[in-house]
């Protein structure tokens, strides 16, 4: 059983979270549902895209959250110019 592994490419690892476990099954799930044989490689693009689809929402607040501080920041030197 050793020798059949042997030959295999040694593939990087990834932690993966439960977020990212959850949207496996599902993908998992959907598929068989769907009548289709899960594919590893269609699973995990669904899981990256959905990683990524979960980072670029976190940016988004947190860049309009700089964005107003930054017009908050604006106003406060626009009214002290005054005092």
């Amino acid at each position: 059983m050793d020798q059949l592994f042997i030959d295999l490419p040694k593939k990087k690892k990834r932690l993966v979270s439960g977020y990212m476990l959850v949207e496996l099954a599902l993908s998992w799930v959907s598929a068989v549902n769907e009548g289709k044989v899960p594919s590893v490689e269609d699973t995990w693009t669904n899981v990256c895209q959905a990683e990524c689809r979960k980072q670029v929402s976190t940016l988004q607040v947190c860049l309009s959250f700089v964005w107003g501080l930054f017009w908050v920041c604006l106003g406060f030197v626009y009214v002290c110019r005054f005092v």
